[in-house]
């Protein structure tokens, strides 16, 4: 349902869920009036080398592009923007959400109201001559198969699925029953995503380098014991409403999928878990522990926020 806040449509996702005590509520909160948030803009303010990936990512003519990342991580988010900036008149783009979370002008969206009517639509959607179908999430066999099967008759498919790293993206979908050739032949980036609380800048405290038992247990080098970093005043000021924060930035992983590295996922030479590794160690493509670092670096952001939605407990050294 939708109210009225000072004049601003904000969007509640209604979920509950009965229990020993009585109702479990969770309400999702979607503030329209920021929805038209751009790619390097606002919460999607990338850096240069990740803004640079994703527009790289977006001239894929036909294939998937999946975008992973836990619940309320941001990932539609993303993909809307990927939309707007791929948006065209001369450009068929077709949406199957439930629900419809952000409208486009030029987009035509599709809401489904059941699980059942997601195969008759996307058969019905083919027969529209789209260029660009937008799934709103990979959950289930059925979703797989034709979001697959859209991608191997030439439309470009963007999607969502939750999984933990961009890699595991590739076995979710073997999970759930595809074929690991049909998953390099049609999947050309996997993604992941994860949204980074931003530190107040009027409150935030400084702090002469992380100290080591932080260090060993994130896994940090020696030269973070002299590194210029901050975290978040308990009970901020007034200016971040007593939080200590002032919102969210998203960072991402882009892993590309070349036509060699299909090949090789094909035939068996690699496994998801290898190729991870040879994306850490060019060290040019973004990754998220990279990203959360230089954040880090920045003081835009602490470690505790780092550390809550980034596994640190490794390195990617």
């Amino acid at each position: 349902f939708t109210v009225s806040y000072y004049h601003r449509p904000i969007d509640v996702r209604y979920e509950r869920h009965r229990t020993y005590r009585g109702y479990h509520v969770t309400m999702r909160l979607l503030d329209k009036s920021h929805i038209n948030v751009k790619l390097g803009k606002g919460s999607l303010a990338f850096d240069d080398e990740t803004l640079f990936e994703l527009h790289r990512v977006m001239k894929i003519p036909a294939g998937i592009i999946v975008m992973s990342g836990p619940t309320g991580s941001g990932k539609s988010t993303t993909l809307n923007a990927m939309l707007r900036e791929l948006n065209r008149p001369e450009v068929n783009i077709l949406t199957l959400e439930n629900p419809v979370e952000d409208e486009i002008a030029g987009v035509t969206h599709c809401d489904l109201k059941s699980a059942n009517e997601f195969k008759p639509m996307i058969s019905s959607f083919m027969r529209s001559d789209p260029d660009i179908i937008l799934m709103g999430e990979v959950r289930d066999t059925e979703s797989a198969e034709l979001a697959i099967e859209a991608a191997v008759t030439g439309h470009k498919v963007l999607t969502t699925i939750h999984t933990p790293s961009a890699a595991q993206i590739i076995e979710r979908f073997e999970q759930l029953g595809m074929e690991r050739w049909k998953i390099a032949q049609t999947l050309k980036a996997a993604c992941a995503q994860r949204l980074l609380k931003v530190l107040c800048p009027h409150c935030r405290i400084e702090q002469k380098g992380v100290n080591e038992k932080d260090r060993r247990i994130f896994n940090l080098g020696e030269e973070w014991a002299g590194q210029r970093v901050y975290k978040s005043r308990k009970g901020g000021c007034v200016e971040c409403r007593n939080t200590g924060y002032t919102g969210r930035t998203a960072i991402l992983e882009i892993i590309p999928i070349t036509p060699k590295t299909s090949d090789m996922l094909s035939k068996g030479e690699i496994s998801p878990y290898d190729l991870e590794q040879m994306i850490r160690e060019e060290g040019k493509l973004p990754n998220l522990r990279r990203s959360g670092l230089r954040l880090l670096k920045e003081g835009d952001t602490d470690l505790a926020a780092v550390s809550k939605v980034i596994d640190m407990t490794y390195s990617d050294e």
